[in-house]
């Protein structure tokens, strides 16, 4: 089964600029960061980061080219045109979702749902509900035909802003809740948006080997102890 993984990333962000490509911890950037951890799983036969117009982000080709995946250049704007492309080339049978300004994205949950969707022939799209899983650290995970079965039921700015979103509520889609396992007792919200939330994964990084939601949560508690 071919599994194929889709980091989206763009230089021009409205709230924090080039907020994927900013120094987190050892000069690593989130999107640096998010390419190390999914290289480790061995079914993604293949790493593609979708961008904008190649003229605005140039610093992104640089890291790309550093770490040796793939890049698409594309809309600005319409996001999922870049998605739609990349898989129109690929022909992959699953494609991950993911997102520059997330650098801990966590790689139990994605296993998790990538097993998940490989196993139940009756789901399509998948991705834990967000309010069991710290803001930031959860993906997408969804079938080619059912991308492109639906890709014309919902053709408005914000389903091109927003991959997935004609998918989500056709049937064939789930929104799990996460085994005890692979959950944590405190929320959190661990994604890039604005320069507070640079901060605050800065100073996890700085303060947690290898963090992971896992050991967040661990530190957190210990804090509040």
């Amino acid at each position: 089964m071919n599994l194929i993984l889709i980091i989206q990333a763009r230089v021009n962000s409205q709230r924090l600029k080039s907020k994927s490509i900013l120094p987190i911890f050892n000069n690593k950037s989130s999107l640096e960061i998010i390419i190390d951890k999914f290289k480790k799983i061995k079914e993604i036969s293949k790493i593609y980061v979708a961008s904008g117009s190649k003229e605005k982000n140039k610093k992104i080709l640089k890291i790309v080219n550093k770490k040796n995946v793939n890049i698409y250049f594309g809309s600005e704007n319409d996001v999922r045109k870049r998605y739609e492309k990349i898989i129109s080339l690929e022909n992959p049978d699953l494609i991950i979702r993911a997102t520059a300004d997330n650098p801990l994205v966590d790689i139990k949950l994605s296993k998790f749902l990538i097993n998940y969707l490989k196993l139940k022939k009756n789901c399509s799209y998948v991705k834990f509900y967000e309010k069991y899983i710290p803001t930031g650290s959860g993906i997408e995970v969804f079938r080619r035909k059912f991308f492109f079965k639906h890709l014309n039921s919902d053709n408005s700015n914000f389903a091109k802003e927003h991959v997935t979103y004609h998918m989500m509520k056709k049937k064939g889609a789930k929104f799990l809740k996460p085994p005890k396992k692979i959950s944590t007792s405190i929320p959190l919200r661990i994604t890039i948006d604005n320069y507070e939330d640079l901060k605050f994964i800065r100073y996890l990084y700085s303060n947690i080997n290898n963090p992971d939601i896992f050991k967040i949560n661990k530190y957190l508690e210990n804090l509040i102890k």
